[in-house]
This record gives C-alpha cells, structure tokens and sequence, in this order.
C-alpha cells in the first residue's frame, strides 16, 4: 500500500493495489473510492483530512489485508495530535492482537 498525504489541500491518497485506474465514485462526502477494469478498489482519496480525522479510523475502508489497515493507523498516529494520537495507538495494538490471533487460530 502507498500512502501519500497532500498538507497543502488536506487529502490523503491510499493506494490499495496496482492497476490503471478506470472509473472513481464518491461514496459518501469526502471519501471517494478509484476502481480498476475488473471494478475493484484499487485507491481511496480522503478529502479534509484534518477535520476528519477523528471518523477516519473508524470506517471500514476495503483494505486488501490487516497490515494495510495497521499501517493506514501508523499513518494517521503521525499526523494526530496527541490526545487523538494515544486513542489511534490503542485501536492499532487492538488490530495486531487480532492479527496474531488470527495467525496463532
């Protein structure tokens, strides 16, 4: 996964997997979804991100697996304040301790 963060317009670009890009659809207000020729997701686009920000780790985007939904945390842990950034660190080690249950299962 490719995470690029744009300040200047406050969107964040999450790049799920490789494909050229055929059609994109917003799915609902500042979230707009790029799908490939077999009509996958293959990029997310986040739109104010800063006011946002609070909501963005509790929707349920169409990672390809829990490592991008980790890493999508680790992101959003380094561009949070600090009261924000303890909550996004506490729902990351929930997400790597269902990874490694899942792992261990």
């Amino acid at each position: 996964m490719n995470i690029q963060f744009d300040s200047d317009v406050d969107a964040l670009y999450l790049r799920l997997a490789e494909g050229e890009i055929i059609d994109s659809d917003t799915i609902e207000p500042d979230v707009v979804y790029d799908y490939d020729a077999d009509d996958r997701v293959v990029g997310v686009e986040l739109l104010r991100v800063s006011a946002n920000l609070p909501e963005l780790a509790l929707k349920a985007f169409p990672f390809r697996s829990l490592d991008q939904q980790v890493e999508f945390m680790c992101f959003l842990e380094a561009i949070a304040d600090a009261d924000l950034q303890a909550k996004l660190v506490f729902a990351r080690q929930i997400l790597q301790n269902q990874q490694a249950l899942l792992q261990n299962a």
